[in-house]
């Protein structure tokens, strides 16, 4: 059996493979096993296509009846709205009618996305797109969590699908919140920075100009062990609570943009992710 960084080769039967499986499974090891042998390794992957193709299609199925609610939950909210002269109901019910158009919005892309259908990139000033989610992001906290933001006074300009980049920010804002149940900050900081050349491995950047999105929490922390796996698809530090799909989904759309994602923490100091993604010059 040969042990790469992230993936155990193996060469034997299928019976062997499940009990190498079993084994690492018991002693908590979740490096995924894959055969020694590329055209093994090709028939055991081509073996799942069928199934990926039937979640995206039950995935598009339930962001159509979805958006379907969303549609009904729109309604009701514009109605009220345009009766309400209360300025706090009428605020409520503002709240109510963004927030349903970004969720119709989201299972857009989730059609898009099972049909795939590629998306469409535009001009975006970050500090706009942020400003335009604080009050969804305020509503996604709990009361014992503050939200702050400090935008750099440039403009703040890439060129990205702009529910993309929500995805990226409502991701990064909820993973800060489930890291501080008992309350504390989150602080959201954008930045124009120039980047001479970089490379890990996750990330390798051109050298340019990037405009930086910066999430910091006063969380838990994260275990520098973890760290390196926190990105990885269905990878999550919170049981049975979490999806694992969260920071994967920020780390394929920041990716898919030329960009890169990093996290800087330690378990007590909270956590710092920072997203940089190529600045649009005019």
């Amino acid at each position: 059996m040969e042990i790469d960084e992230k993936v155990l080769y193996y060469n034997g039967t299928p019976e062997e493979y499940s009990e190498i499986k079993l084994a690492l499974s018991r002693a908590g090891i979740q490096t995924p096993i894959l055969p020694a042998d590329p055209s093994a390794r090709f028939h055991s992957s081509n073996a799942q296509s069928p199934k990926l193709e039937s979640l995206g299609r039950l995935a598009g199925g339930v962001a159509h009846d979805f958006n379907n609610i969303l549609s009904t939950i729109h309604l009701c909210a514009e109605y009220l709205y345009n009766r309400l002269s209360e300025p706090l109901l009428k605020e409520n019910a503002d709240v109510i009618l963004k927030a349903t158009e970004k969720g119709t919005a989201l299972t857009k892309h989730l059609l898009a996305f099972t049909r795939n259908q590629i998306p469409e990139p535009q001009e975006v000033d970050i500090n706009f797109q942020i400003e335009d989610l604080i009050k969804i992001l305020q509503r996604l906290v709990s009361r014992n969590i503050t939200l702050t933001t400090d935008f750099d006074h440039r403009p703040c300009k890439v060129k990205i699908d702009p529910v993309s980049l929500e995805q990226v920010i409502i991701n990064l804002v909820i993973n800060a919140r489930d890291a501080m149940p008992e309350g504390g900050n989150i602080h959201i900081q954008t930045s124009n920075t120039e980047v001479l050349t970089s490379t890990d491995r996750l990330n390798t950047l051109k050298a340019g100009s990037y405009i930086a999105i910066v999430v910091n929490d006063t969380g838990s922390g994260i275990d520098e062990a973890l760290q390196e796996k926190i990105f990885e698809p269905f990878f999550s530090t919170k049981g049975t609570n979490g999806t694992g799909l969260g920071l994967s989904t920020v780390f394929g759309i920041v990716k898919q943009n030329n960009g890169s994602v990093k996290v800087k923490s330690s378990i007590g100091t909270g956590s710092t992710f920072e997203v940089l993604l190529p600045a649009l010059i005019d």
